[in-house]
């Protein structure tokens, strides 16, 4: 009597199982630690941005001006500490979700079982399906009023307009599936263990990888979009400090 977990196994599963263990899957998993520690240091970059905005926000707000043109002055500076902050917010939770994301795929591709492998691949489907949310979030209304403002009109939308569909669409395509796995077997897990375990055992090793990847190369266009309005927003601190206090 075979006692083993009907488990969904591909040949493309096979394949890929036999890939990572090669010399070639080895390249494979350096390259992530590298990049993982790479994205380490420029979230704390992004970590001691936020702090010096919010103190020079804060020493500004304690200042007492009686003279209007100086008020207006500092006004500026503050506006555009605030705009900053916004950015180097957003821009650290991209990273962190880039980080998320070569985490979970150490763990997916070199995973020692099928049931590690659907360890790993809810928690990526559990990341997708909130992530998605999140950066929706992120981007909607705070967002939109900030790339109306003078400093920001440059902007490239074209690229924004994109990421917006390649959102929509990942949703509309993954995240019913990503919503199944999730509530029934990470966040809110099912009572009934049947149908939880059958839930886990349907999961597809490669396809979570390749909807993974997805997700990931929609993460590095915001990167590539915030890349600009962090350049965008110390062009406006420049100019802020250009008049004489």
């Amino acid at each position: 009597m075979n006692m083993e977990l009907n488990y969904n196994i591909s040949e493309i599963d096979l394949v890929l199982k036999s890939k990572m263990l090669s010399p070639e899957g080895a390249m494979v998993k350096d390259s992530l630690i590298a990049k993982i520690s790479e994205l380490e240091q420029q979230l704390r970059l992004f970590q001691d941005s936020i702090t010096h905005c919010n103190k020079q926000i804060e020493e500004y707000h304690k200042l007492e001006i009686e003279d209007p043109e100086k008020e207006s002055v500092y006004c500026d500076k503050i506006v555009a500490f605030e705009n900053n902050r916004y950015i180097w917010n957003l821009s650290g939770f991209i990273t962190l979700l880039s980080i998320d994301i070569k985490t979970l795929q150490i763990g997916l591709y070199f995973s020692e079982n099928e049931w590690q492998k659907r360890h790993y691949a809810r928690y990526a489907c559990t990341l997708m399906y909130e992530g998605i949310d999140d950066i929706f979030e992120l981007i909607g209304k705070d967002f939109k009023t900030l790339l109306s403002t003078d400093s920001y009109k440059v902007v490239n939308r074209s690229l924004l307009i994109s990421l917006r569909t390649k959102l929509n669409e990942f949703k509309n395509d993954y995240c019913p599936l990503f919503r199944n796995i999730r509530n029934n077997t990470f966040a809110h897990m099912d009572h009934d263990v049947a149908s939880q375990v059958k839930t886990i055992c349907e999961i597809n090793w490669s396809d979570t990888i390749k909807a993974l990847q997805l997700f990931e190369g929609i993460i590095n266009d915001m990167g590539v979009f915030m890349k600009q309005l962090i350049d965008l927003g110390r062009k406006q601190l420049e100019s802020v400090y250009s008049h004489n206090e």
